[in-house]
């Protein structure tokens, strides 16, 4: 029998043989438990890339949107109304003193009438 060797049920076992085998068998082992790690840390990268894989594509979808609206031509302007800005409207006729009529003294924003039909400023009653 070879040195190193042993029966076991009836088989020669060369124990520098075993000995390699079991050595074979924990690196083994350590690889895969290295494999298991990294494929874990890869699951999390990946989970985080998709993450920020979603965020980029809302803000591709809302900026998409901005420039889609800011793109679309302005509407034109009703026929017969003025488009004016805010900021420009034609200035407004406005009665301050007295009626040259009737006398009635016109300051500031009040409910008036006049009492004759004909009223030069507009404030007269309607004249059948």
């Amino acid at each position: 029998m070879p040195s190193g060797a042993g029966i076991r049920n009836g088989t020669v076992i060369n124990m520098s043989k075993s000995l390699e085998i079991y050595n074979g068998l924990l690196e083994i082992k350590s690889l895969s438990e290295k494999l298991v790690l990294e494929r874990d840390s890869l699951k999390n990268e990946n989970e985080s890339l998709k993450e920020t894989n979603t965020r980029l594509m809302n803000e591709i979808k809302l900026l998409t949107e901005v420039i889609r609206a800011m793109s679309k031509p302005e509407p034109a302007p009703l026929p017969g109304i003025p488009a004016y800005p805010i900021d420009q409207l034609p200035p407004v006729k406005q009665w301050y003193g007295n009626c040259p009529r009737c006398g009635l003294k016109l300051e500031g924003v009040m409910g008036y009438v006049c009492p004759n039909a004909d009223c030069p400023t507009g404030l007269g009653g309607s004249k059948c």
